[in-house]
């Protein structure tokens, strides 16, 4: 057996036999654990309380020992193996090389950390508990910050489907091991990272699932230097195939052994072909590796500063130029240098140049096509080789990217193809990123006049109701002295079209001085319930005694306009736990509109019933229907359905706005149909006030 099999199996045995032990000792403390849990039956529930809180903390903080210990000599044991094998002259390759040569049962084996292991703790809905520093870094962010938030807000967009079937398989108990899923940190930056999950149980009831153990580690450097590993061994097998075709193709001519002596001129010029086609290949798989890193930074943020930054970094790391900077084209016909990254080179960031004096006789550039030149003459940069690539798209110019050489070199083929790639992709982020900084604007702007809005509609009932409520006074007076001098009352009990021109005028007054009333009532009320200052004052309703009184005032109001109101109260109705002065004022609501909307000899019928630990309360009057284009919006504020009302006495429109918002802060819901020539309003409340 060689050396390295030996220790092998020797850290394997240690490992096992740590870890047996530690079980071991957890097995004990899990069963002094349960002892306890059962010496807590026997106890009142006063004394049972603060033991069985504290038994719950024992429990979890006993799991979460057991996979932080476990971690831990996994560790120590690596490091001693490291240090043995280096001073036996062995090369030692990685830490996760070294956790592979042990068992793999734990959750975290597939994870071997370089320092400290990224660690969160999440309920079985996702909602972070507890997260180390490491994860918080990984995430760009603190841990105190993580705290609160859901775990699928840092998963990228196109993997949310994926992560939420997990969640709900690990929310039945399954345990995820080395899940690969595109994450994203704070600030937008995506990665590859890897996740391995186990689930918290509860000790009493061990099927049940009380959290998420969370692992995770950033692999994206690993995984991009494994596809170049991946494409360089591509590579040398078509190395390999191309020198086997060359000997196969030497050896059936019989020149394969003096070939250094007498090479055949078509033997020759094969091998001279395909050292061409192996370096084009090499060329190209190294071209795709560069572009794939510089196109993956550009997409992974919205910041058009960062795009630009980003750009000229990597196109100057990437190919070893001496710098590259880039300028953006104002409308004025000059160039802004924006952005720039040199090593040695002087400083040209914010110099402003002449478009129309920079291209006077080279307009390549404004044309959408690259070009190449040299500064002979020492300049800004000094005396350097340019290669200019334009940014723009089918919207227009954009800007330019400038690469620099020293001035005895020109730039290749993959250079130029390369730099045009990326100049391309620069235009399109770019372009994203202004859309969504334009669209970020405008949806600020929307609501800084939705905060106008809201704000008017709160300062003008305020501001009306002064003036109104003396205008309701000066009209009362005026009606006295009216009646005095003229037997105003008795003109107002005549019929409309009997009366004199004294009581029709004061009519009309008093009618819309009553609905500037209820307007501004209607908008204060708004503005209570949008607030949310309104507290509810729960009582006990009897529906069969309560309704009749709500609906009396109708009556009469029914009668002179020729309705039949009806009422149908379920036998038996079980009492209702409510706000009785928010409900009176929803039926108010409905019945009114009720009255309003209703021919002449229809009928309206109010009706309550019990279904399913709750009352349902419905209003439904025949002879109109509403169109099913204006149900969508019947509930919005200051909506009208045009041409429904026979009695032509208007509103507000805030009605039924404000029945739904009363409706909803009771716990209820409220549904409309309206088919067959009837509209039916349907109130449903929770019975109890612990479902409000």
């Amino acid at each position: 057996m060689s050396n390295s099999a030996v220790r092998a199996a020797w850290f394997k045995r240690v490992r096992g036999a740590m870890i047996n032990d530690l079980d071991q000792l957890f097995e004990d403390s899990q069963q002094r654990l349960q002892e306890l849990w059962q010496y807590t039956e026997e106890l009142s529930e006063l004394e049972k309380q603060p033991i069985v809180e504290v038994l719950e903390q024992l429990s979890s903080q006993l799991q979460e020992m057991q996979v932080v210990t476990r971690y831990q000599i996994r560790q120590k044991l690596a490091t001693n193996t490291r240090v043995e094998l280096v001073a036996q002259g062995q090369h030692y390759q990685s830490d996760q090389e070294l956790h592979r040569q042990g068992d793999s049962d734990d959750p975290i084996v597939a994870i071997a950390p370089s320092y400290e292991i990224a660690y969160l703790v999440t309920n079985p809905q996702g909602v972070i508990l507890e997260a180390n520093r490491t994860a918080a870094q990984l995430l760009d962010n603190s841990p105190e910050c993580l705290l609160g938030n859901s775990l699928v807000e840092f998963v990228a967009a196109d993997a949310r489907g994926d992560f939420h079937a997990q969640l709900s398989a690990l929310q039945q108990g399954a345990v995820v091991k080395n899940w690969e899923i595109g994450l994203a940190k704070a600030q937008g930056e995506l990665f590859t990272g890897v996740l391995s999950v186990e689930p918290v149980r509860q000790v009493q009831q061990p099927h049940q699932v009380v959290g998420l153990r969370w692992f995770l580690e950033d692999i994206t450097e690993t995984k991009y230097n494994s596809v170049v590993c991946l494409n360089q061994r591509k590579l040398e097998c078509v190395q390999d195939d191309l020198e086997n075709l060359l000997a196969e193709s030497l050896e059936s001519e019989g020149e394969l052994a003096d070939e250094t002596e007498c090479e055949a001129p078509h033997n020759m010029l094969l091998r001279q072909t395909l050292l061409r086609r192996t370096w084009a290949l090499q060329r190209a798989l190294k071209f795709e590796a560069m572009l794939k890193l510089i196109t993956d930074k550009l997409r992974d943020t919205l910041d058009e500063n960062q795009i630009l930054q980003t750009a000229v970094q990597e196109l100057t790391l990437v190919l070893g130029v001496e710098g590259c900077d880039t300028a953006l084209y104002n409308a004025d016909r000059t160039a802004t240098i924006t952005h720039e990254y040199t090593i040695g080179l002087p400083s040209a960031l914010g110099e402003v140049v002449s478009i129309d004096n920079l291209f006077a006789e080279d307009t390549q550039l404004l044309q959408g096509a690259y070009f190449q030149f040299c500064y002979l003459v020492p300049g800004i940069r000094g005396q350097v080789a340019i290669l200019a690539c334009p940014i723009f798209d089918n919207q227009g110019m954009l800007g330019d990217l400038w690469l620099y050489k020293r001035h005895e070199e020109a730039f290749n083929e993959l250079e130029i193809r390369l730099a045009q790639q990326v100049a391309s992709g620069c235009a399109i982020a770019i372009r994203q990123a202004r859309l969504y900084q334009a669209t970020r604007s405008q949806v600020v702007e929307l609501e800084k006049l939705t905060r106008l809005k809201d704000d008017f509609l709160s300062t003008v009932p305020h501001e009306l109701r002064s003036p109104v409520a003396n205008m309701k006074m000066a009209i009362q007076m005026l009606g006295i002295a009216l009646n005095k001098d003229h037997g105003l009352f008795a003109e107002l009990s005549k019929p409309p079209a009997k009366r004199n021109k004294v009581a029709r005028y004061f009519h009309i007054l008093h009618n819309e001085c009553e609905r500037e009333i209820n307007l501004v009532n209607d908008l204060l009320e708004w503005q209570k319930l949008d607030t949310e200052v309104q507290p509810l004052v729960l009582t006990t309703i009897e529906m069969l005694e309560w309704l009749p009184k709500v609906i009396e005032p109708f009556v009469q109001q029914a009668q002179e306009r020729q309705l039949n109101l009806e009422i149908n109260i379920e036998p038996e109705l079980p009492p209702l736990v409510c706000d009785h002065a928010s409900l009176g004022r929803i039926l108010s609501e409905l019945l009114t509109n009720a009255c309003k909307y209703t021919p002449t000899q229809e009928k309206i019928v109010v009706t309550a019933r019990a279904a399913q630990a709750r009352i349902e309360v419905s209003v439904n009057n025949t002879g109109v229907e509403i169109p099913a284009s204006e149900r969508e919006r019947i509930f919005e504020k200051f909506y009208r359905i045009p041409s429904t009302d026979p009695w032509k006495q208007g509103g507000t429109g805030l009605g039924l706005a404000l029945v739904q918002k009363r409706v909803a802060l009771l716990g209820g819901t409220i549904q409309l149909e309206s088919s067959a020539n009837q509209t039916c309003f349907t109130v449903s409340l929770p019975l109890k006030p612990s479902e409000l």
